[in-house]
């Protein structure tokens, strides 16, 4: 299954585990997956620690950290962050 977040060009690979932006494509490390499917599967804005506790991490600054390097690897900002808000994809 193929799903695709226009706003970001961000396409994700159900079957092989990759995000392709743009015509890159990355390969995941299942956490760094995990993470990305998080907010995919639930869209809308999450506080850290709720992403920390939900994937069974120590500390919220996981959830900084991931949301850090995928944007980074991306090249464009794929995971938002909005102060009092939260994380958000798209």
């Amino acid at each position: 299954m193929v799903i695709a977040l226009i706003d970001t060009q961000l396409t994700l690979d159900t079957l092989t585990r990759t995000a392709r932006v743009g015509d890159s494509v990355h390969f995941l490390s299942p956490r760094e997956w995990a993470f990305l499917e998080y907010f995919v599967k639930r869209p809308g804005w999450h506080n850290p620690q709720a992403v920390a506790d939900e994937m069974d991490w120590d500390a919220s600054n996981t959830t900084r950290m991931y949301a850090s390097r995928l944007n980074r690897r991306f090249g464009v900002t794929v995971i938002k962050n909005r102060h009092g808000w939260g994380y958000s994809v798209g």
